[in-house]
């Protein structure tokens, strides 16, 4: 599977609703579609209605789409880099979980720095430190950001920004 770079170094980026769903924005730019799925064989039915272009799908593991599934999260990845589709992975905040996404060969991870559903702001940044340290890679935070907040990850070493404020909704 090629490299996939969706996001630029030092940017940031916002979910938008639009006609026809979600779609991940960089300003009023449309990038690629965001298809929210509670499960990775759901995900992959829209993947393949996606052909090549990049997609973002998160798994979820319930129903109102707050919690991530990292394990289904890990699988969908491995499932889509056998058949050749980029996309993506979107991650918990989990040391073992980005590790994992990284040796199946994800070129990029965005890492879900904070729940929207529940949380705003940098949590576990210990953590956080701790993964980009020693996880060799493009990450994205993933969350709902004060200004401070966004300075704090730019210097903590993101390679991007995601508002997930859309999300959240």
């Amino acid at each position: 599977m090629n490299s996939l770079f969706l996001f630029q170094s030092r940017t940031e980026y916002h979910l938008k609703e639009v006609d026809s769903g979600i779609v991940l924005c960089h300003k009023d730019t449309i990038l690629c579609s965001s298809v929210a799925s509670r499960a990775p064989s759901d995900a992959y039915e829209y993947l393949q209605s996606a052909n090549s272009n990049p997609i973002r799908i998160p798994i979820y593991a319930d129903s109102e789409h707050q919690f991530l599934d990292a394990e289904g999260g890990i699988e969908f990845f491995r499932a889509c880099s056998v058949y050749g589709h980029p996309i993506i992975p979107v991650a918990p905040l989990d040391y073992s979980v980005c590790w994992i996404l990284k040796a199946l060969g994800a070129s990029q991870i965005e890492v879900e720095v904070s729940n929207p559903a529940f949380e705003i702001g940098i949590t576990r940044p210990k953590l956080l430190s701790h993964i980009l340290n020693r996880i060799d890679i493009p990450f994205i935070a993933g969350g709902v950001f004060s200004a401070q907040d966004k300075d704090k990850l730019w210097d903590m070493g993101f390679h991007a920004i995601l508002n997930y404020k859309q999300e959240s909704m």
